[in-house]
């Protein structure tokens, strides 16, 4: 059985040039690596775009944008996309991070697409990335919500939690992906052109807080 696919993402264009520069190139390849991969329809969702970035993005094949927000913040931006998703036509949705690099080969993609179409109305981490790879059916995330944490306050990681709802709730439908060469290999939190992360952010302690809100979860 084939599944309605629709690879969703968040993209955010700091004020900085550099910084800018950097993410909007990132986002330009990674969808053309979507388009070799997967083949698939890709929205995203932006925020602080130019007129002309926003052109640029649109003449990419199978892409589609939303309206150009101003900042939402991680957890915002994640909470706008959930309900973009769930509003459209699509059976299940493919989360990838606008620095996402990813690295395989077709054949790697094609087995995790047919993982996918083997487990109707389940999702799955992919390789312990949290939200990178990471997919999910229409139903469960329509039934499951971000928390409202916000990693740009320093608080803890909302995608972790995320998780750990979905496996609270629809645990007996999480479904492991075949191991393949395909992989995410961008450097998350600690990366250079982090949009929010610098040297001063408290890491260990916000994984800390985050794994402690993970058990509140489970207990409620």
């Amino acid at each position: 059985m084939r599944l309605s696919k629709l690879i969703a993402i968040v993209s955010y264009l700091p004020d900085d040039t550099t910084i800018r520069t950097n993410r909007f190139n990132k986002l330009i390849a990674l969808i053309d690596r979507c388009n070799e991969l997967f083949n698939l329809p890709i929205y995203i969702l932006i925020q602080n775009y130019t007129d002309a970035e926003i052109e640029i993005v649109k003449s990419k094949k199978n892409v589609k944008v939303s309206a150009n927000y101003p900042r939402l913040g991680i957890t915002g931006a994640r909470k706008q996309l959930r309900v973009d998703c769930i509003s459209s036509s699509y059976d299940y949705f493919i989360m990838l991070d606008d620095d996402s690099e990813l690295e395989g080969e077709k054949h790697d993609a094609d087995k995790y697409l047919e993982d996918i179409d083997d487990h109707p109305g389940c999702f799955a981490n992919f390789k312990n990335r949290q939200l990178k790879l990471f997919a999910i059916c229409k139903e469960i995330f329509t039934a499951v919500e971000y928390a409202d944490i916000n990693p740009e306050d320093g608080i803890g990681f909302e995608d972790t939690v995320f998780i750990a709802r979905c496996d609270k709730y629809f645990g007996e439908r999480r479904f492991r992906f075949r191991d393949s060469k395909l992989r995410d290999a961008c450097l998350g939190a600690k990366d250079s052109d982090s949009t929010w992360w610098t040297p001063a952010v408290p890491l260990p302690d916000m994984l800390k807080r985050t794994r402690a809100m993970v058990e509140e979860e489970k207990a409620k």
